[in-house]
């Protein structure tokens, strides 16, 4: 996981809280180190007298020099010793230091406290923020009024190169990590324990623009790979493309909850199927969110695909057939990939997922006009906020808008130019 984050100028904080003590918390000797003592060099100058640690870190062949100044003596052979103790790791070091100087609580506890509070989310997602904060977070683990915004803009760095070893992750798994950091650092700020929240700027790596293609579908490009899904899961895919609905929505679709009135079909969203906190089982609850219980309309031709499935379910049974577990990971195994490896193979060049299909519904109900809210609506984002965030930049109205705007400015511009000349 390496060292955490947070190396500050040692001297703003050694010598300032309670002695130093190489049996700090997070600082464990490192094996292997055989790395000379490190030692203080005295420096005397116009203003005043001061004192460098200096060591040697890293192994062989790459070894390398590295020194800390700090105003005091006792100071510099505090760090020292910490330094020592910690095989010439400066980011160990500091990290000691810091969480000797504030009696404020960890990253690490802050967040436990900020999860276990949490009640309108599935047992998995408590148990996925947990994985986060342990796997992506620790790199901060620091008492939490030490975290400064030029800490998690490193941090943020280390997420999109070095994490992974030197794979670094995807800009929308730092965004969700960074979420829950935020909304950890938002709850400490809540508990009394800092001011501010460090994260509320921090500025995020922007989504790769090949991710930003794959994530929407033309007509034609559902079209073209429809035949590669195989004909057991053709009415899931065009029940995702034709509605919007999420897979983990689509997996727990009974009978009874299509009805027609008035010869349109409507579907009642009200539950969705959730991993338990261990991921080792699948249960049936409440959808994503609150707005995410809905009843929406569906068109004649995707019905077409369905009504067969709803026919042949039992009562209370899933519409849609699929292996054990019944959750968005098998059906990405079961029916996208392999027609995903299929398409591929006859030439196709997107690589869209299964969410790629909502996406592309909602692009499509907004280039045929529908207000955003509306959108928003069926496809049960908790604000819309989330709705324009995602979709703004594909609304055709707001490129018509500027595009007329222009059309008078320019002729304008153009007549006044000939008029000079």
């Amino acid at each position: 996981m390496g060292a955490p984050i947070g190396a500050r100028n040692p001297a703003d904080v050694a010598g300032s809280g309670p002695h130093l003590s190489p049996r700090s918390p997070n600082l464990s000797p490192r094996r292997g180190y055989a790395g000379p003592m490190a030692s203080i060099e005295t420096r005397t100058g116009k203003r005043g007298t001061s004192y460098r640690v200096v060591w040697w870190t890293g192994q062989k062949p790459n070894r390398y020099k590295k020194s800390a100044n700090f105003p005091t003596r006792k100071a510099a052979e505090d760090y020292a010793k910490l330094i020592e103790h910690a095989g010439g790791d400066q980011a160990a070091a500091d990290q000691a230091v810091l969480s000797q100087s504030s009696a404020a609580p960890h990253l690490s506890e802050v967040a436990e406290a900020h999860i276990s509070r949490l009640i309108d989310v599935s047992d998995f997602t408590i148990g996925q923020y947990r994985r986060s904060a342990r796997l992506h977070l620790s790199r901060l683990d620091m008492p939490v009024d030490q975290i400064t915004d030029d800490d998690i803009a490193r941090w943020v760095s280390w997420m999109s190169k070095e994490a992974r070893d030197g794979k670094g992750y995807s800009p929308k798994t730092i965004k969700n990590a960074h979420g829950l950091l935020h909304s950890v650092l938002a709850f400490a700020v809540k508990r009394g324990h800092r001011s501010d929240n460090p994260a509320a700027e921090t500025r995020l790596p922007s989504a790769d623009q090949h991710d930003e293609r794959d994530k929407f579908l033309t007509r034609e490009e559902f079209a073209a790979l429809l035949p590669h899904v195989s004909e057991r899961y053709r009415p899931h895919a065009v029940f995702l493309w034709g509605t919007g609905a999420r897979a983990s929505e689509l997996l727990a679709l009974t009978p009874e909850d299509f009805t027609v009135v008035d010869g349109v079909t409507f579907v009642s969203i009200t539950k969705s199927v959730k991993m338990n906190e261990s991921g080792t089982g699948t249960t049936i609850g409440p959808p994503k969110t609150r707005r995410s219980r809905r009843r929406i309309d569906v068109d004649d031709d995707t019905m077409t695909w369905v009504w067969p499935l709803v026919r042949a379910a039992g009562h209370g049974q899933p519409v849609f057939p699929l292996m054990q577990p019944r959750t968005s990971s098998t059906l990405w195994k079961a029916m996208w990939k392999p027609a995903m490896d299929r398409a591929r193979a006859a030439g196709f060049t997107k690589r869209p997922k299964v969410h790629s299909l909502r996406h592309s519904h909602a692009s499509h109900l907004l280039a045929a006009g529908m207000p955003m809210h509306e959108v928003s609506r069926r496809l049960g984002h908790a604000s819309l906020s989330i709705t324009d965030d995602v979709y703004a930049h594909i609304v055709p109205s707001r490129q018509a808008s500027a595009s007329l705007a222009m059309a008078g400015a320019v002729p304008a511009l153009a007549s006044s130019t000939a008029e000079i000349a």
